[in-house]
């Protein structure tokens, strides 16, 4: 019988190296495209701005790597759910879910973009915090518009759900109570963002998917929820140059945090429903 000190170290060493796995691979993809690069300038006789050359190769490919380095991610997680003798779905955490959760999942992503994005906008947050953050959120956009929008609309929020929200959440689950595995998911979730600010707003909203989650008992709702929240963005960006003013700033503040709160609660009624009715996920 398993004790106690093996069952947690053998669920902390999971978890790391599950977070091991996705910062490897992006580290890895992002470290071969640069030396196939280099060996590439070498070979045509651009050795003299190499560096130069390289940085702006690695941004002008910034979200193929991602896209890359997140199908290479899926896929060994795939691999190790088959070693285990299990499908990638029930070892990650998918599992059915009725329409109307799905939708007020979808629902409640764009709710949370609205209202994170209109309260990042209100706090007074210091110049040089937000010039950090958008040198980090430059990142996402690069020679490839298409690449762009697939990389931060489907291949992050997928590969991220399924670390995150999937198999660390898994494995703190079975040495903490949810509450706190949720807690410190999202923690982790907010430290693999790189700039402060952006650290600290995953992190928040990785508390809610993680909460989405447990409650719904599938990974579905947290990576629908996960997928609206970025896509919206394209919505907030549009909205903030061509519609809201300052003047209209907190009604949509209070009207985006009410509708978030009510999603979230209709999607815990909806799950406590599903359960107390048997009801198949």
């Amino acid at each position: 019988m398993e004790s106690k000190g093996g069952k947690y170290l053998k669920n902390i060493g999971a978890v790391f190296g599950y977070l091991a796995l996705h910062l490897g691979v992006q580290v890895a993809c992002g470290t071969v495209l640069t030396i196939l690069f280099m060996i590439s300038a070498i070979a045509s006789g651009r050795a003299a701005n190499m560096e130069e050359l390289a940085v702006k190769m690695l941004q002008d490919n910034s979200t193929l790597i991602l896209i890359f380095s997140s199908a290479v991610t899926l896929l060994t997680v795939f691999l190790i759910a088959r070693s285990r003798r299990e499908g990638f779905g029930s070892f990650c955490g998918f599992a059915r879910i009725p329409a109307r959760e799905a939708a007020l999942c979808l629902l409640a992503g764009v709710a949370g973009n609205v209202w994170l994005s209109m309260l990042l906008y209100m706090l007074p947050i210091p110049a040089s915090v937000m010039e950090q953050y958008s040198e980090a959120y430059a990142a996402l956009s690069s020679a490839a518009p298409w690449a762009d929008v697939l990389a931060t609309v489907l291949a992050a929020p997928l590969v991220e759900e399924v670390i995150y929200r999937g198999l660390v959440m898994k494995h703190l689950g079975r040495i903490m109570p949810a509450a706190a595995a949720v807690a410190v998911q999202a923690l982790l979730f907010g430290a693999g963002h790189g700039a402060l600010l952006w650290m600290a707003y995953a992190a928040a909203i990785g508390v809610i998917m993680g909460y989405i989650r447990v409650v719904t008992g599938s990974l579905w709702p947290s990576l629908l929820f996960h997928i609206a929240f970025n896509a919206s963005s394209y919505l907030v960006d549009w909205l903030a140059e061509n519609v809201l003013t300052d003047a209209s700033l907190p009604g949509v503040l209070a009207a985006s945090a009410a509708a978030l709160g009510l999603l979230l609660l209709a999607i815990y009624r909806s799950a406590s429903r599903r359960e107390q009715s048997g009801a198949e996920l």
